[in-house]
């Protein structure tokens, strides 16, 4: 699979109303194109987003370009 373009994206992650924390991926038009599961805790939700992003940054030297918003405050 090649890209021509450089991936762009951000996680977000925001917690839901039943306490849980969620992140979605949103493209750089504002497009969700993935939403994660529930996780209890915080931590579990960042160690997921670090994990995608380190799996990212290995086959793509852009890893720069990848933002986390976290709208938890």
């Amino acid at each position: 699979l090649y890209f021509k373009r450089r991936i762009k994206m951000r996680f977000e992650l925001f917690s839901g109303r039943d306490g849980q924390f969620y992140f979605n991926i949103v493209s750089t038009n504002g497009q969700v194109v993935a939403s994660s599961e529930g996780y209890t805790q915080k931590k579990s939700a960042i160690q997921t987003i670090t994990s995608i992003v380190q799996s990212i940054a290995q086959s793509y030297s852009d890893s720069e370009k990848i933002q986390v918003i976290d709208k938890t405050k």
